[in-house]
């Protein structure tokens, strides 16, 4: 679902998809904010495993349309 276009740029990564042991109890949810191809910064939310998943995307949509919107 991530990789069809659908939430370009976004990334979910759901307990033991996480890299690091810390992060194996929970889910991290990864934004990379791009101008031009160049890749400015990422923005990441950090929750439970049951979280709120197409809310969180929507939430990382609504701010790369607002850095967008500043440049």
């Amino acid at each position: 679902m991530l990789n069809s276009g659908f939430a370009e740029d976004i990334n979910v990564y759901i307990g033991e998809e996480n890299e690091k042991q810390e992060l194996k109890e929970f889910s991290v949810v990864t934004f990379k904010h791009k101008v031009n191809g160049k890749d400015l910064g990422t923005i990441g939310i950090i929750g439970p495993k049951r979280m709120d998943y197409s809310k969180v995307i929507s939430v990382m949509k609504y701010i790369n349309k607002k850095l967008k919107e500043i440049e």
